[in-house]
C-alpha cells in the first residue's frame, strides 16, 4: 500500500491499476488531504495567523492537529 501511495503521489493515480484503486477506502479524504498539502506548499497564505503559524482554517479543517 505504501508503494502504491508513493507511486500515485509522484506520477498521479492514473498510473495505478484500477483494481488497486477500487479496493481502497477513503480515497476522497486522501485526495482532499493531498490537495490541501499542495495548496499549502504552492500557494501559502500571505499573512500567518496570530500565533505566527498556519492559518486557523487548517485547525478548523483538521481539529486535533
Amino acid at each position: 500500500m505504501v508503494c502504491g501511495s508513493l507511486l500515485g503521489a509522484v506520477y498521479g493515480e492514473h498510473v495505478l491499476p484500477t483494481d488497486w484503486l477500487a479496493a481502497l477506502e477513503g480515497t476522497d479524504l486522501i485526495g482532499e488531504l493531498a490537495d490541501d498539502i499542495v495548496r499549502e506548499l504552492v500557494d501559502p497564505p500571505t499573512e500567518p495567523d496570530a500565533w505566527g503559524g498556519a492559518i486557523t482554517e487548517w485547525f478548523d479543517r483538521y481539529p486535533g492537529s
